[in-house]
């Protein structure tokens, strides 16, 4: 088998490399600098009052027919771009996964599912609002649904929490 190489450059073909080169750093650049930006907005908004984003520790009464039945905790992550993860103390002990969104600087609403048993989804709904710097307090209601989060039915009964933020203790 022989090898040959054509060293011979042209015009032409120094212009197509250089144009596809320019053309893969523009679509790199603009898939980057958005990210970046996104990063930036969400760094910023860790320590600001006015987001829930961060992680949580909840305090959660369940009540029925305005009657508390139970007390329990939760921790709670509100990710950048409307993620939100959750896992209570108490059964059932399963993660629940969601969306927030604020509508207000202080007022936000989350829904997040988690598999049950008997081939069922079980979706929260709350309602929350900032009450300082680093607390928040709202309402929560609970549903089943079928596994595609539709044809639901709203539990009996609803719940009130309070929270306060989990601040790293890395300096």
């Amino acid at each position: 088998m022989k090898f040959t190489s054509d060293l011979q450059v042209t015009n032409r073909n120094v212009f197509q490399l250089v144009f596809a080169a320019s053309l893969l750093a523009l679509v790199l650049s603009a898939a980057i600098l958005p990210a970046n930006a996104q990063s930036s907005t969400n760094a910023g908004n860790a320590g600001n009052s006015a987001s829930i984003e961060g992680s949580w520790i909840f305090n959660i009464d369940l009540s029925l027919n305005q009657q508390p039945i139970a007390t329990f905790n939760s921790l709670i992550s509100f990710g950048g771009g409307g993620i939100v993860v959750t896992t209570p103390s108490a059964p059932p002990m399963a993660t629940f996964y969601g969306a927030w969104k604020c509508k207000k600087s202080d007022s936000c609403e989350a829904v997040f599912d988690a598999f049950g048993a008997n081939s069922s989804l079980q979706r929260l709904s709350l309602r929350l609002h900032l009450t300082g710097l680093n607390t928040l307090a709202g309402t929560g209601k609970g549903a089943s649904c079928d596994l595609q989060g539709e044809n639901c039915v709203d539990q009996p009964g609803g719940f009130q929490f309070t929270g306060k933020r989990i601040f790293s203790t890395a300096e």
